[in-house]
């Protein structure tokens, strides 16, 4: 396995890599993990009321878990749809 050369600039790695294969060079490389992430889904903006001291004690159990309170709710919300209906839940 031979060890990636190293260039003094751009330009020389460049010509380098223009005559050169790298093939001899991929086993020496280190893994890179690589993450594939979902295209995010569009959310639609809702309001509703609650009672005050409800309104406190949901903050104040979602900043003891260290979640802001409206994705703790989110959350609820769709572990309660899921639960009760889950062939209308999109995942």
């Amino acid at each position: 396995m031979a060890e990636s050369p190293q260039f003094k600039n751009e330009d020389e790695e460049r010509e380098y890599w223009a005559t050169h294969s790298a093939a001899e060079y991929i086993e020496s490389a280190p893994a890179v993990e690589i993450e594939v992430q979902k295209p995010r889904r569009k959310k639609k903006q809702i309001g509703f009321r609650m009672y005050p001291e409800h309104l406190e004690a949901l903050k104040k159990l979602a900043e003891s878990k260290g979640l802001p309170y409206q994705v703790m709710m989110q959350m609820w919300i769709v572990e309660r749809l899921t639960e009760e209906a889950p062939e209308l839940v999109e995942r």
